[in-house]
């Protein structure tokens, strides 16, 4: 009897290890889900599922949940005259710019398509997001594209961006829409610039 009690403890513990192991594995898969793979931010189903849990949830007292909109400026250009390979490297670049420059864990970047970024910043400040949306504009136009080989620069990158805060009855097509529209005001005053809604 105590042999057979035995038996099944170690086959209780060793069913619960592997659901501990499962569990993890899922964990680990559903998190990979929500990653772009070629930049290593949010995706934009992980960038949906962001905004649409800051739109439950009040701002905290004085703050407001904010979104930016970026877009990388003539890219069309850069896959046109270099090639698609060194396309990617400057979405790969303009994603570790974001990843470096996000540090809020309440906040998130997301490719949000193409070439086209998303920072989701609740419980913030239009001030504070415009000013966090001008650093990555500078980091991005201080990044160099070099031929590997030689070394030459071959261009540097600019980006624009649209910034908005939520308002009262906004929902994220809303929010989106208000971000996008001053990101375009950037685009159309000029590029390389960052336009509040």
């Amino acid at each position: 009897m105590k042999n057979s009690a035995d038996a099944l403890q170690q086959q209780v513990s060793a069913g619960q290890s592997e659901i501990a192991r499962l569990r993890t594995d899922l964990d680990r898969a559903r998190g990979e889900a929500l990653l772009d793979p070629l930049t290593s931010i949010l995706n934009r189903k992980g960038f949906d599922q962001r905004l649409a849990a800051l739109l439950q949830q009040p701002a905290a007292a004085g703050r407001q949940h904010c979104l930016v909109m970026l877009d990388i400026d003539h890219f069309k250009q850069v896959n046109d005259a270099h090639g698609h390979v060194m396309g990617d490297r400057v979405i790969q670049g303009l994603g570790e710019i974001l990843r470096l420059a996000v540090t809020d864990p309440e906040h998130a970047a997301a490719r949000y398509g193409g070439e086209e970024f998303a920072i989701v910043l609740p419980h913030s400040t239009l001030a504070d997001a415009a000013r966090l949306a001008g650093q990555v504009r500078l980091r991005a136009r201080a990044m160099k594209i070099r031929n590997r080989s030689t070394q030459q620069v071959l261009f540097t990158v600019t980006i624009s961006g649209g910034v908005a805060a939520l308002r009262p009855g906004d929902d994220a097509q809303a929010l989106i829409a208000r971000a996008d529209a001053a990101l375009y005001q950037s685009k159309n005053g000029g590029r390389d610039r960052i336009s509040c809604a």
